[in-house]
């Protein structure tokens, strides 16, 4: 957390980066289950790209990147709503 900090990364911890549990108690976003950042803009790549590279060297295993388009989720999917109003922007998924 220190060194995401450093880098100017405000990590919020919890189940979808939102600080607790969502109610149907998925994991990522994208329902993947891999080691991986997600991010949920375009323009955000370069950045996502960054979290990849610091997770790798904290955690000593590589870390994807994935983009995912919050605009592919039909609008009655809670994940919608997550993506929407939350304000969150990426996601590191600690997979298994």
């Amino acid at each position: 957390m220190a060194a995401m900090k450093q880098q100017n990364f405000s990590p919020n911890v919890g189940s979808f980066g939102i600080g607790g549990p969502f109610n149907q108690g998925w994991g990522s976003l994208d329902n993947g289950d891999a080691t991986e950042v997600v991010y949920f803009q375009k323009t955000l790549e370069t950045k996502a790209a960054e979290l990849s590279a610091l997770a790798s060297k904290i955690l000593f295993r590589p870390v994807k990147t994935t983009f995912f388009d919050p605009s592919s989720l039909p609008k009655d999917d809670n994940r919608s709503v997550v993506l929407y109003q939350s304000g969150l922007d990426m996601q590191l998924v600690l997979g298994r």
